[in-house]
């Protein structure tokens, strides 16, 4: 994998360190686990890639029955030729909802003997490889048919889902934060640009590798054509991924059809990160600047911004332990676990300005560590909105020896069900 910077300049968040003379009086911390962060991670890492019940793609109920009868049927049964609204062009729409394209393009991939204009084809498309019906984005070759067998239900023309055919025949993504489902058919196409190959074998889906002979006769008659390997993950290696915490978008977080672009609480529309709901960000972080209201993160291996309270932190794997440790620090944010789902995780809620005593964890450069309010609350907490600065020694309420975090496993966060090709 390549290596990238997790955090911008200026705006990582350290690891917090307890001063050293806490040490030096032999105050002992929590037993750090020998285990690595990194080795803990890669142990979890394909179950959680597996697209499960309440990953996007079941959430918009799969592949439309549109795009199975086109695999199935071919195109004939599964489009309908429709004036398109307020042009004299006509379209190939879905049978089964509004997903449309152009026919003439279709007709061209489908072998109907009619030319395209340059004119119909647009400026910035080369003439003489759309005029053959095939297409190309991201470097790989295709025709219509794929995109039409790729496409979910939609309700609206201006409205579009693609999912990734090969994700859902295998049941699991290429890697922990890619989506399952793409609202424009480039962010497809960047996505399988990754996949490993050979990718599986999808009913209906015919995909070539590397240079084809001109006179093979799947030259014009296939659905993909990837001439290279794949390209190297864009994401951050496991290392710094598994200092970072992992979230569940909640909401959709994306410009609408008519609206103005996303922005950042600083007015930059740059950088600002676009999902659906039920899809997963790895590598959250918490800039200082924006005070815990707003984060970053990564996804398709894309790193960008939004509200925080729009996803869910997933409880780590395994819970730190909670001891006497005598560590005490104020909190610089509030972090409330009434925005979860579930709320009996065993997180710890708290405002501003807070004390949290008995600070534990299992490593120190984890994302999450454990504490106590003055009030005698317990559970873990992410150490970003911790004050790095204000980690002293102070006794606080008393803790039993025998108390111990709640133990979270991610399967017990959601059932989890294999998707397959067949969609919903």
């Amino acid at each position: 994998m390549n290596s990238h910077a997790v955090s911008e300049p200026g705006v990582a968040i350290p690891p917090l360190i307890a001063p050293t003379d806490i040490f030096e009086t032999g105050l002992m911390l929590a037993n750090e686990s020998t285990i690595s962060v990194a080795d803990r991670r890669s142990k979890s890492s394909k179950a959680n890639c597996q697209i499960g019940l309440e990953s996007t793609l079941y959430k918009l109920d799969g592949f439309c029955v549109g795009a199975q009868t086109f695999k199935n049927r071919g195109p004939y049964a599964a489009t309908k030729a429709a004036m398109e609204y307020g042009t004299s062009g006509s379209v190939a729409r879905c049978v089964e909802c509004e997903f449309r394209h152009n026919l003439a393009e279709l007709e061209l991939d489908v072998g109907r003997d009619r030319k395209l204009t340059p004119f119909a084809l647009g400026a910035n498309v080369a003439y003489q490889l759309i005029a053959s019906g095939n297409w190309c984005k991201a470097d790989i070759l295709y025709r219509l048919r794929f995109v039409y067998k790729s496409h979910l239900k939609v309700r609206a023309a201006h409205t579009v889902y693609y999912g990734c055919l090969f994700c859902a025949q295998k049941g699991y993504t290429v890697h922990e934060g890619d989506a399952t489902v793409f609202t424009r058919e480039e962010q497809l196409f960047q996505h399988l640009k990754r996949h490993p190959q050979p990718l599986p074998e999808v009913a209906g889906v015919t995909v070539l590798y590397g240079k084809v002979d001109k006179d093979d006769p799947l030259i014009e008659d296939y659905d993909l054509h990837f001439p290279n390997p794949p390209v190297p993950s864009p994401y951050p290696d496991e290392t710094a991924l598994a200092r970072l915490s992992t979230a569940t978008t909640l909401k959709n977080h994306e410009r609408r059809y008519g609206s103005r672009p996303l922005t950042d609480p600083d007015g930059n529309k740059d950088g600002v990160l676009q999902f659906l709901a039920g899809s997963r960000i790895v590598g959250i972080e918490f800039p200082e600047r924006w005070k815990g209201k707003w984060c970053t993160g990564w996804q398709e291996g894309v790193r960008g911004s939004f509200p925080a309270n729009l996803v869910a932190l997933e409880p780590p794997e395994s819970a730190p332990e909670m001891s006497n440790s005598g560590l005490a620090a104020t909190t610089r944010w509030a972090w409330d676990k009434r925005d979860f789902k579930d709320q009996n995780a065993g997180w710890l809620s708290f405002g501003s300005n807070e004390t949290i005593f008995h600070i534990s964890w299992a490593h120190e450069s984890d994302w999450c560590w454990a504490g106590m309010t003055k009030k005698g609350k317990v559970g873990f907490f992410p150490r970003s909105h911790i004050d790095p600065n204000s980690m002293r020694r102070e006794p606080g309420p008393s803790l039993s020896s025998s108390y111990g975090m709640p133990k979270t496993s991610p399967s017990g966060l959601m059932r989890k069900l294999t998707v397959n090709s067949s969609g919903s």
